[in-house]
């Protein structure tokens, strides 16, 4: 029987104490999930994890496993191989000086923290208990920290640093002069640092959940910043298997922090390659290449999670009713699905058929009443959330809207046959109405709310692509005769969402990009209402019968209900005040020789481009403005 070692599929940062068990891989019943999981047989194998936390997944089947592998030690199956790379010592001042990059006790605990009011409260892949009580210790004794979590800490401090205000006097850490230049110095210097603990830990063949941990952490933050990983995310997904990730823990001898972490990782790992896969153009063969028995995370809170909680104890506080920690992402996972199909059946198409488009409408709407059901199950209303989950419920009707666009927009943006069927022009136009609106009050409600500060960072990223979005569709629709009689709230809301966009600039790239660009849509638009311009033919058959969508289900109507906060988001931010006062008079006047050709634009990009910033054309947009100035 083979040996495994150390139960913990995460070794604590500083003990080198070990225990010994035999445990083989046996993984519970396959599962379907499209098309996912192969037979049990290609998942069987060992857990093995030597005295320093490094583990191996020793892949194959228990019949033979033993014969062959019954003779090499445990030690030979996890670092054996070491020998056939080059290894650079790590002598104790070089671990000093990896310690001593660390910005001072203060500064480090502040960025520990605003990462987990942050970052980790959209991303939840580590065990926030098990993370502060090592975080506590590491302060006590700094110099027995493991290297895999230092590693861990620098890519935290890394991802912190994004979501810095632009007057935090974090910022001192850097010698950079603009907010934006303090961000990439700092970011920088510390996911560097984080590699250098990898690299000196031998990771590409010595590894744990902490290693992986960290390098998740690393490509998260680099995909919000619009960084590139690909070659990094196709490492991590290999050293996932190589630990033995993609099989499911509750049959690896681990406890249940250990269950969740491997889970977690293993999702979160899905859910990196979505992102990337999406950037590529290739938003639906993610899936394809993760065979797996894993199961999904379980919905709780970590503060219920502990080594001894059992298996149906998992179970049982995972169908308590109400939000937790890990709704957010697994609600998110659910609207990834829906994005693959919108992909494949609508956008890759000339044109989608009207089933196809119903029927995913319908799908984006029971989430959105799921989300109700759950987020709302003892809170009556959205001010009665905690903070965290409010955002959360707010960014989820976000991107959720922004499908609804995706879904809907072919008929206003692009020519399409079915646009001719005026009941299909007239559904559509009102979803994509109703969810544009939305958009931008969420975008003006995350950013305008105290409570809700930690998730600026998204709102001056992925929320300001989808506000830009919902703006140029608005003004399409304007521009081609639709939704006449709502311009007198479309109007205020573009201006405001133009102020929100210059505000954000110093920290966003893309803010600073769209920001031109929204201002001579909202030029235009006042321009075209100043000549009373009823639009096409389209104009005479909807004038009237188009209001903003509202549902009788009471959820949905909360859903897209516009807190007060919305009427003020202008004066929320002084240091936009000029802008604002300048939207308040009379726009800028428009000349036929520089406005752009909005039309001609949208013709020349792919409908997938709408899905991510990543794939978005801004620079050229934002190009082709400038020099039509």
């Amino acid at each position: 029987m083979l040996r495994q070692q150390n139960t913990h599929s995460s070794a604590p940062p500083w003990s080198d104490d070990v225990n010994q068990i035999d445990q083989p891989v046996s993984p519970p019943s396959s599962f379907d999930h499209r098309g996912l999981a192969r037979s049990n047989r290609d998942l069987d194998g060992t857990l093995h994890v030597d005295e320093n936390g490094y583990i191996r997944f020793i892949a194959g089947s228990p019949q033979w496993q033993s014969s062959r592998l019954a003779s090499i030690e445990v030690s030979a199956a996890v670092g054996g191989s070491i020998a056939r790379f080059p290894i650079h010592s790590i002598n104790a001042t070089y671990m000093e000086e990896l310690v001593s990059a660390l910005p001072s006790r203060r500064h480090c605990a502040e960025l520990v923290q605003i990462y987990f009011q942050s970052y980790a409260s959209l991303f939840h892949v580590l065990h926030d208990p098990t993370f502060r009580r090592q975080y506590e210790e590491f302060e006590q004794t700094p110099n027995r920290v493991a290297l895999a979590w230092l590693a861990l800490l620098y890519a935290i401090l890394g991802a912190a640093v994004n979501a810095l205000s632009a007057d935090s006097p974090l910022f001192d850490l850097s010698h950079k002069q603009h907010p934006l230049d303090k961000v990439e110095e700092l970011s920088s210097r510390y996911r560097t640092l984080a590699m250098r603990c990898l690299e000196a830990d031998h990771y590409l063949w010595r590894h744990n959940v902490t290693t992986l941990q960290s390098l998740i952490l690393l490509i998260y933050s680099i995909n919000h910043s619009h960084g590139q990983s690909w070659n990094l995310l196709g490492l991590t997904h290999h050293l996932a298997l190589s630990i033995g990730c993609h099989v499911d823990p509750s049959r690896l001898g681990v406890d249940a922090v250990q269950y969740e972490e491997r889970r977690r990782c293993w999702a979160a790992l899905k859910m990196l390659y979505t992102h990337q896969n999406t950037a590529m153009g290739h938003p639906g063969i993610a899936h394809a290449y993760f065979p797996s028995n894993c199961r999904a995370p379980a919905d709780i809170d970590d503060d219920t999670l502990g080594p001894d909680t059992s298996n149906d104890a998992l179970e049982n506080i995972s169908s308590t009713g109400g939000p937790t920690q890990m709704t957010y992402l697994l609600k998110k996972f659910r609207l990834y699905d829906i994005c693959t199909e919108i992909c494949e059946h609508v956008l890759c198409k000339s044109c989608g058929q009207l089933a196809q488009i119903r029927r995913l409408d319908g799908a984006i709407q029971r989430e959105q009443r799921s989300w109700d059901t759950q987020f709302f199950a003892i809170a009556r209303t959205e001010q009665q959330l905690a903070p965290h989950h409010r955002a959360h419920v707010n960014i989820l009707r976000s991107y959720a809207h922004h499908l609804t666009l995706l879904l809907h927009q072919q008929f206003i943006l692009r020519t399409s046959d079915a646009a001719d069927d005026e009941d299909v022009l007239r559904w559509s136009s009102v979803r994509c109405l109703d969810a544009a609106m939305s958009i931008l009050h969420v975008h003006a409600y995350v950013q305008n709310v105290s409570e809700l500060q930690h998730y600026q960072w998204y709102i001056r990223g992925l929320g300001s692509f989808h506000a830009f979005h919902a703006t140029v569709v608005l003004v399409i629709m304007c521009q081609r005769g639709l939704h006449q009689n709502r311009k007198y709230a479309i109007g205020p809301a573009l201006r405001d969402c133009y102020v929100r966009f210059a505000g954000m600039g110093d920290l966003s790239p893309f803010c600073a990009k769209a920001a031109p660009l929204l201002q001579m849509l909202v030029a235009q638009f006042e321009s075209a209402g100043q000549t009373n311009d009823t639009g096409p033919e389209t104009s005479g058959r909807l004038q009237g019968s188009l209001n903003l969508h509202q549902s009788n289900d009471a959820s949905d109507a909360q859903s897209h209900a516009a807190p007060s906060a919305f009427k003020n988001s202008a004066h929320a931010n002084p240091g936009v005040a000029d802008v604002h006062n300048l939207l308040n008079h009379d726009p800028p006047v428009v000349d036929d020789e520089n406005i752009l050709d909005w039309n001609e634009l949208l013709a020349e990009i792919q409908p997938q481009q709408w899905v991510s910033p990543a794939v978005f054309p801004l620079a050229q947009w934002f190009n082709m403005n400038n020099n039509g100035r």
